[in-house]
């Protein structure tokens, strides 16, 4: 949760057209994820802005969302802010008044993660960063067939939006106040498509979702990485699940947002999504999201009652 300094004029921002809603992250919001970092990552949050090409394909990137995203968002999104040393590739959070009020919602994204050749490099990236590295394994994520790196700014946003979409909505407890003690899991109307709360009040994977090391998966910086060996064995078991991509069956919260950038990704933008394992430069495993598996058909349904699309 970020706290608006008093002379704040974020409200000025629902003016503006959603593709016009950016600029420097604000101190405000450096100071809340330096705080959330501290301990864990090393370097420091710094406002910043992306040079021109990039600025460019980000504004684009927004004007090319589908109609049904952005309509949920134009009275509540005060848009994309930009900063280094965030500690991953983005963070959406709420804003609220020194008095508590909600004002809004801001997605910070950060221009050193975007420093990529392509949009499929940047998927690899980002899928295969809970990993050490390893010359022997490699994973290759396809979301583009052109590979601009346009696409990866898409997916990334439309990650980021998920968050957002999610906030006060009710699909899930909201991640700045946590699980409430009256609150079960059929009481939210995502959360029990993958998930269950357990009798510590945990929300945890439900038994068909679970599989080894999945608590262990982290894509933050300063986070411990996994052996690269055991990847093909991960993906296997991911494979089992209704989780569409590993970043997803992380949390409760990385499973929505990410599932809403799939959907819309795949379903209403029509863009690939597969991932590729290679050791010693074998192809060991493909494997290409198909939303017509019935292992996804809960999900689809939420997501096209949630757009209407």
């Amino acid at each position: 949760m970020i706290i608006a300094s008093a002379d704040s004029t974020w409200i000025d921002v629902f003016d503006r057209p959603l593709s016009e809603r950016y600029g420097p992250a604000p101190c405000e919001a450096v100071q809340h994820i330096a705080l959330v970092n501290a301990g864990r990552v090393t370097g420091e949050t710094r406002s910043a802005m992306p040079d021109a090409p990039l600025l460019a394909l980000i504004c684009e990137a927004l004007q090319l969302l589908p109609a049904a995203v952005t309509a949920r968002l134009k009275e509540n999104f005060l848009g994309v802010y930009f900063a280094n040393g965030v500690g991953s590739s983005a963070v959406t959070d709420i804003v609220v008044s020194p008095h508590s009020e909600f004002l809004g919602l801001i997605v910070v994204l950060d221009i050193e993660a975007l420093q990529h050749a392509n949009a499929n490099a940047w998927a690899s990236w980002r899928e295969r960063s809970p990993f050490d590295q390893s010359a022997s394994v490699t994973l290759d994520m396809r979301i583009a067939d052109d590979d601009n790196l346009l696409h990866a700014i898409q997916f990334l946003l439309l990650h980021e939006l998920g968050h957002a979409l999610s906030a006060g909505r009710n699909v899930h407890p909201d991640w700045w106040s946590g699980l409430p003690d009256n609150l079960g899991a059929n009481d939210y109307s995502y959360l029990p498509i993958s998930w269950q709360i357990d009798d510590q009040r945990r929300i945890v994977p439900l038994p068909g979702n679970d599989f080894p090391l999945r608590a262990s998966i982290s894509h933050y910086d300063g986070d411990t990485r996994l052996p690269a060996g055991y990847i093909t064995d991960i993906y296997r078991a991911l494979r089992r699940t209704n989780f569409l991509t590993l970043y997803s069956a992380t949390s409760v919260h990385e499973d929505f947002a990410e599932s809403f950038a799939c959907y819309v990704h795949m379903q209403l933008m029509h863009k690939p999504l597969s991932i590729s394992i290679r050791q010693h430069e074998e192809l060991i495993m493909h494997w290409q999201v198909d939303w017509r598996s019935e292992r996804y058909a809960s999900k689809l349904a939420f997501f096209k009652r949630l757009l209407g699309a």
